[in-house]
């Protein structure tokens, strides 16, 4: 069954495939973004170095060498400071958090490990 990811594969990864992103590389990476704003809206309930890790997830990968790559980290660097300033003007709940937090990690795991499988 397709999914968001096949939908937004199927649209772009002519550009994708040539600067090295693979499909697996790519949905790790759009949930990645997805997630950025979370970081930021929950930050107030995480550890410093849980947000510095997630925030630099990418940063030993070849992502950053292209220009593609570039474009979706900014849009999780964008998201994430929205996330910030949205939890300074409505702070969240902590159990909201605690989910939201939960299902993106969960996410997150499972598309890496696809990712980097060998």
């Amino acid at each position: 069954m397709a999914d968001r990811f096949d939908d937004l594969w199927s649209e772009g990864h002519q550009w994708l495939e040539p600067a090295g992103i693979t499909k697996p590389m790519f949905r790790s990476l759009t949930i990645w973004s997805e997630g950025q704003y979370f970081l930021g809206y929950c930050g107030g309930y995480l550890p410093g170095s849980d947000i510095a890790v997630w925030r630099n997830w990418w940063s030993k990968t070849i992502i950053p060498h292209s220009a593609v790559g570039r474009e979706l980290l900014d849009r999780g660097a964008a998201l994430y400071s929205r996330g910030v300033d949205d939890g300074k003007s409505a702070p969240p709940a902590k159990e909201f958090c605690r989910r939201a937090l939960d299902a993106w990690s969960q996410d997150i795991n499972a598309a890496n490990l696809v990712a980097h499988a060998k």
